[in-house]
């Protein structure tokens, strides 16, 4: 069908006891009704299609994995909190035999799932509408005011099993809302489409729009319906379409066909309609996918399209708009870096603008090698400062090529449009290439990453800033400034090693060089001819990305903020105010990042190690770092140049991630209590596990 069928659906069935959960599955099951019902019937996959809602007969078959549900015992209720955390959507059952049934929906199911953060559509269901009674209240009446308070209903049906009423409806919808999902696209509460769909759609319009006359015309029109839908959109429908579009936006219509504003409130009018069917259509067929991403493999093709290749490459505002768009709305969990081809083209252009052949590029050739750009892209923050210069302000190789892998990694298309400006004739797709942050196992996947983000959190005066002086090569100040806003440091690190071997030893990453010498003389290496060793560095680049302490709480409340981090580390000095300041970011961060879905490495770096660190912290430090099941916190002096190799470090944990992600699920640090455990405050583990709050009863 075009939308997202790699999925399956599955739907829990929840409700008093006696509303009729078991009956309903089994009657969908075998098409017809019985009396014969087991007390909870088993996982059952059900093959709906859209005549179980009213449709043609002939239509797409698709399963749904149903799961009946009880809470007659723990074991039952324990289930059914498992089931509740990987469903695609609810069935809430009610009863007309039972009116204590509609009670319950909003004095306990429904304030229950919220407290127990189940996050998925609800479809509320009212049984046995045979045995309703024209006294009776009708499921709407109850439900409609209901949906104002508890905006996960979704939709709410009669049925009846009994008299083959609506019996499969409730699966189809589930069906659709697992497959079709509203959440991603539209903010029930605003009643708005949700930023990234509008940033999906102005896309869609802009590939649309192929005479960039900012309208869609009757030709345009019809090719978006056919490569939608299949079909092509005859004139009573064009007509039909300008018209609705007419009444729901002034401006949504004009000469020359359909405004953007005209196209995104047919798109709004139809996520009012929960016609979330027909949008998927449109922008799985566009290369969105499930999260309302471009899908990274169509990066190259767009690229091409819009720009072109070698001497035909084409600027204008145009087009550049389009490419600032496009990348936008790429996944966020994407890692965009120069290719080898793009350095040596940079390698060059070094060389050809450094006139005097002192091997640095002073400010005044800078300013000529970017002459054919509309202006300097390093001029402002975050790239100004950020590189290794000399005191004048010249730039080594390293420290042009490390802004540049900068501007590639937080703004690709800068990069690209300033590659273009300079003279850059190749082919644009073998500029940049794109790689995962997170989610895969370079190593399987035989994906080598070389540029890494670090975020640096910390409190006020813990020595942030000088660790980032410190990483640039710049010398000790000693005086303290707040960092109102981020900053960034970027260095090319060179040599780390790596071991190229037979078997089990092939691209072996050695984070340190005690770690090789260990496997040559473990596996006899050095002697035994059979194997092939080969020792090369590779070079690495790092950003360092400071974060002010007053912006945390904004900044990692953004998911795509935390998925552009490698790495976190959390930096504190010698007092214990410090250390709890730094604990208490950790948590914090580390939290965010999980209820996000990400898992950000982290590492402890005690600053000002020159200062003597004060007792009870230094037990509480190593203490908390085994808690946490981290590395014992690595102690760093800005000021006397010791940084003990942090750099390098943080690369490696990037590299291997799973052996650096915080244990927060299992600990909080007390506030409350101060437990007499060698005078400090200990770590105490925190296991509870979500609950029903109370055995629902019928």
């Amino acid at each position: 069908m075009g939308l997202r069928n790699e999925h399956v659906a599955r739907a829990v069935v929840i409700g008093d006891e006696g509303t009729g959960k078991s009956t309903l599955i089994k009657t969908a099951l075998n098409k017809t009704f019985t009396d014969d019902v087991p007390p909870i019937m088993p996982p059952t996959t059900l093959l709906i299609n859209g005549f179980d809602n009213g449709g043609h007969i002939n239509g797409p078959t698709v399963p749904v994995i149903v799961i009946d549900t009880s809470v007659h015992t723990q074991e039952s209720t324990d289930n059914l909190l498992q089931e509740l955390q990987l469903t695609d959507v609810v069935i809430l059952t009610v009863s007309y035999d039972k009116p204590s049934s509609f009670h319950r929906l909003s004095s306990f199911w429904l304030p229950e799932l919220h407290r127990l953060k189940v996050k998925v559509p609800i479809i509320v269901v009212g049984c046995k509408l045979d045995l309703r009674n024209d006294t009776q209240v009708s499921l709407e009446q109850i439900v409609s005011p209901i949906m104002q308070q508890f905006l996960e209903i979704d939709i709410f049906i009669d049925c009846s099993a009994r008299n083959l009423i609506k019996f499969r409806a409730a699966f189809f919808q589930a069906w659709r809302l697992a497959i079709c999902p509203t959440t991603p696209l539209f903010d029930k509460v605003t009643q708005t489409l949700k930023p990234r769909c509008v940033m999906a759609l102005e896309h869609i319009f802009m590939v649309c729009d192929r005479d960039r006359d900012g309208a869609l015309s009757d030709a345009e029109l019809c090719d978006l319906q056919i490569k939608c839908f299949d079909t092509p959109m005859g004139p009573p429908a064009i007509a039909r379409y300008k018209e609705i579009v007419q009444e729901l936006e002034s401006k949504g219509v004009n000469e020359r066909g359909i405004s953007l504003d005209g196209f995104l409130a047919f798109h709004l009018r139809l996520s009012k309609r929960r016609a979330a069917v027909n949008q998927w259509k449109c922008l799985l067929r566009f290369g969105f996918d499930n999260d309302v991403y471009l899908r990274d493999d169509l990066f190259h093709v767009l690229l091409k399209r819009a720009i072109g290749n070698g001497q035909n490459i084409k600027l204008n505002d145009d087009t550049v708009d389009f490419l600032k768009s496009t990348f936008s709305l790429f996944d966020p969990d994407l890692n965009f870096e120069l290719t080898d081809e793009a350095i040596e083209f940079l390698k060059s252009t070094f060389s050809l603008f450094d006139l005097d052949k002192d091997g640095v590029l002073q400010p005044a050739e800078l300013d000529k090698l970017f002459s054919t750009s509309p202006e300097c892209p390093w001029d402002e923050a975050p790239y100004k400062d950020a590189g290794e210069s000399t005191v004048l302000g010249s730039l080594s190789t390293d420290g042009f090529l490390s802004k540049w892998a900068l501007m590639a990694l937080l703004d690709p298309c800068k990069s690209l449009l300033n590659l273009i400006y300079i003279g850059y004739r190749k082919d644009l797709t073998k500029a940049i290439c794109i790689t995962k942050r997170k989610g895969l196992d370079c190593k399987k996947e035989d994906l080598q990453r070389n540029v890494f983000q670090c975020f640096v959190f910390g409190p006020k005066n813990a020595g942030k800033s000088e660790l980032l002086n410190a990483f640039l090569g710049r010398p000790f100040l000693g005086s303290y400034s707040s960092t109102s806003k981020e900053r960034f440091a970027v260095k090319c690190l060179d040599n780390f090693p790596v071991c190229v071997g037979f078997h089990s030893y092939a691209f072996m990453m050695l984070p340190h060089v005690f770690f090789l010498i260990f496997i040559l003389v473990q596996f006899n290496l050095s002697y035994n001819f059979q194997y092939f060793l080969v020792l090369q560095g590779i070079r690495k680049t790092l950003v360092l990305r400071e974060i002010p302490e007053d912006e945390v709480g904004h900044s990692i409340s953004n998911k795509e903020f935390l998925a552009a981090c490698d790495v976190a580390i959390f930096v504190h000095d010698s007092s214990e105010k410090s250390w709890n300041k730094a604990t208490n970011l950790l948590i914090e961060v580390a939290s965010h990042a999980k209820d996000s879905g990400l898992e950000v490495p982290c590492l402890i770096v005690t600053a000002k190690d020159d200062l003597d660190p004060y007792g009870r912290a230094l037990k509480k430090l190593t203490w908390a770092s085994r808690q946490m099941g981290l590395h014992a916190a690595i102690p760093v002096s800005s000021k006397l140049g010791d940084l003990n190799n942090l750099f390098d470090t943080i690369v490696s944990t990037a590299e291997q991630p799973h052996l650096s992600i915080p244990v927060t699920e299992a600990w909080e640090i007390s506030k409350t209590e101060n437990i007499n455990n060698n005078g400090f405050d200990r770590i105490i583990y925190s296991e509870e596990q979500p609950h029903l709050s109370i055995h629902p009863t019928g």
